[in-house]
């Protein structure tokens, strides 16, 4: 199964355009048949892309440090939950989890003057 990483944060940001975005992703991530692996947070747009995956259907595998599952912001619902030792085996996971496309932080998602989305996917070597 192809799978994509996309970095978010775990809160919702300043503009409404950003939810729209993770919206819009999600139901292409499902429609592709993609399974998602992201941070695992419940919070933020981490939180509300995982939740649009999961209600359509989708797979998502999240990837925490386990100080991070200690602060009680680990999504709950997960198709699968990797706990790893820091924030850098945390990266490397993500970046290693043999995806065929990755997806960086969301503000290199952009609208289009026609309110388009505009997807910038990179193929793993």
């Amino acid at each position: 199964m192809k799978r994509i990483c996309v970095f978010l944060g775990s809160d919702m940001g300043s503009r409404t355009d950003y939810l729209f975005s993770v919206k819009h992703l999600a139901k292409e991530i499902v429609e592709r048949d993609i399974e998602l692996v992201y941070g695992a947070a419940k919070v933020g747009l981490m939180g509300k892309l995982a939740d649009a995956v999961l209600n359509s259907g989708g797979r998502v595998i999240g990837v925490i440090p386990k100080g991070l599952t200690q602060k009680e912001i680990v999504h709950d619902k997960l198709t699968e939950l990797i706990v790893v030792s820091s924030m850098h085996e945390r990266k490397a996971q993500m970046a290693g989890n043999k995806m065929k496309y990755t997806l960086y932080h969301l503000d290199k998602i952009g609208l289009s003057l026609e309110g388009m989305m505009v997807f910038k996917f990179q193929k793993m070597l």
